[in-house]
């Protein structure tokens, strides 16, 4: 049986873990909430600039290759693409940032004590 002190210090211990991980709870909330919204904003940038990026890829085609028949309707092709998979991408993305998180709680040992 081990000595009261022994058995105090390791309660003390295991108390100020338990307070410490209950004071980080809501930090970790507000940190997946800030990226959710980052990458939300992200996403919206990204879909109202397209028009624009579009634009800037076909004039700097057209000046780079000085064609602009064949070069820039592949370039067009490209960036039509591009953007049908963007939706896609950020699926995969938003997956690949949350299956850890997912696994962490799946995999965790705290068994409600």
């Amino acid at each position: 049986m081990p000595a009261a002190g022994q058995v105090w210090w390791r309660s003390a211990v295991r108390a100020r873990l338990d307070a410490a991980q209950a004071a980080t709870r809501p930090m970790t909330w507000l940190h997946g909430i800030a990226g959710a919204c980052a990458l939300g904003l992200a996403y919206a940038l990204i879909g109202m600039a397209w028009p624009s990026v579009r634009e800037l890829a076909a004039w700097l085609t057209m000046q780079t290759f000085g064609v602009d028949s064949g070069v820039g309707a592949m370039a067009s092709l490209v960036t039509a693409a591009l953007q049908r998979s963007l939706p896609l991408a950020f699926v995969v993305a938003v997956c690949l940032v949350l299956a850890p998180v997912a696994l962490y709680f799946a995999l965790s040992d705290d068994s409600g004590r």
